[in-house]
Order: C-alpha cells, then structure tokens, then sequence
C-alpha cells in the first residue's frame, strides 16, 4: 500500500503527465464540460466554447489565410478549404450553397483593427417562383448580420467588430439560409441541390468599405 507521502507524489505526478499529454485547448474544454456538468448548462456551455475557443474541431489547417484588402476567389475549385459544410462542387465561378445551412472557415492574418468586415460577394438563387433569398450570418454564437437578397449579383459586408479575434484565429462564418429552395421544388429542373447563395469572392477589410 501507498502511504500519504507516496500516494501525494503518485498524484502530483499524474497531473504533471495529464498537463503534458492533454493540449492547452483540451484542458479548456475539459474545465468548460465540468462546468457545464455542475452548472447544468450544457447548452449554455456549448455558446461559451463557441465564442471562446472557435475553431475547436475543425480542421483548421485547410482554411486559407485572410489578408486584408486581398480576395479569395472561388472559381474552379479555388479555396476550397473555406467551404466547411453546406457547399456543393465548385463550379468554373464559384460555388453555390446546399441546403438551409452553411459554414466557410478562414484563418485571420493579423489582429483586426477598426471597424473589421467580410465583404462576400455572389450570386442569389432568384427565379419567379422564389423572388428573394434571406441570409443571416452568425460567428462565436453572434448574429453578425441579415439581408435580404432580390438581385442575382450582390456584394454583402458582414460586420466582424463584435467578435473575438486575433491573428492567426479561426474565423467560422455560418449562414442560415430559411428560404433555401431546389430547382426541383420548384418545377425548374430536376437538380435536388437545395440552393440560395452562390459564393464568388471574399475580402477581408477594415475602415471604410470597398468595392470588390
């Protein structure tokens, strides 16, 4: 048997090798769960590690780097890492949207400054039948921004002041689109691809805005 000497070295020890082994980001989210379980919010925690630790999860090697005043372009397939869930293949311009939900990941390149933006510019699934998209952009469990889209071609500027980043943070942009429809659904064509935005480019800017 392990006396009370012995038994508090065995344990120190143990914590030495579980900070060694475990990654800083996998100590938070282990503190976050236990808070969770304790404070019964489970789903309140899942907001916090949104907000504070975003990224966790994903893949965040594949996603390009923002430079400010330089374009992501997603014609032919470039940029792929961006499109996280919810995008069909890359077309020769761009890609659209498939379905009510969808997510881009970016990595940013330096710490944002004064009045930080996404200006996303695309295309919007229109016809007679479905006159006008509604777009709502969320990060960090923040409702950025919505439009409502009636013109085929758009540039829309998401606001990023409200949200924690740094350089070299992940930046998750989800848009929840309600009116989503199919071509098929709508007696166009038999495409099923549930479609709403047709992402072209992205630039990261801050100050004034300007045009893609």
């Amino acid at each position: 048997m392990l006396g009370r000497s012995s038994r508090r070295d065995y344990d120190a020890r143990s914590i030495q090798l579980l900070s060694i082994v475990l990654r800083p980001r996998q100590l938070a989210l282990w503190l976050l769960m236990a808070v969770a379980i304790l404070s019964g919010s489970f789903f309140g925690t899942l907001r916090l590690i949104d907000r504070f630790l975003p990224g966790l999860g994903y893949d965040i090697a594949r996603f390009p780097r923002m430079e400010r005043g330089q374009p992501l372009t997603f014609q032919n397939g470039e940029n792929r890492g961006a499109l996280v869930l919810g995008w069909s293949s890359p077309e020769p311009w761009g890609a659209w949207s498939d379905g009510d939900r969808a997510e881009l990941g970016f990595v940013v390149a330096s710490a944002p400054r004064e009045h930080p933006k996404l200006l996303i510019e695309c295309r919007a699934f229109i016809t007679q039948r479905s006159l006008e998209q509604r777009i709502e952009f969320w990060s960090q469990s923040v409702k950025l921004s919505e439009v409502t889209l009636r013109k085929d071609t758009n540039v829309i500027p998401v606001p990023l002041g409200g949200l924690h980043l740094n350089a070299g943070s992940p930046l998750i942009i989800e848009l929840r689109m309600p009116l989503a429809k199919s071509p098929q659904q709508l007696a166009l064509s038999q495409d099923p691809r549930k479609l709403a935005i047709g992402l072209v480019s992205a630039r990261y800017e801050e100050g004034s805005t300007h045009p893609l």
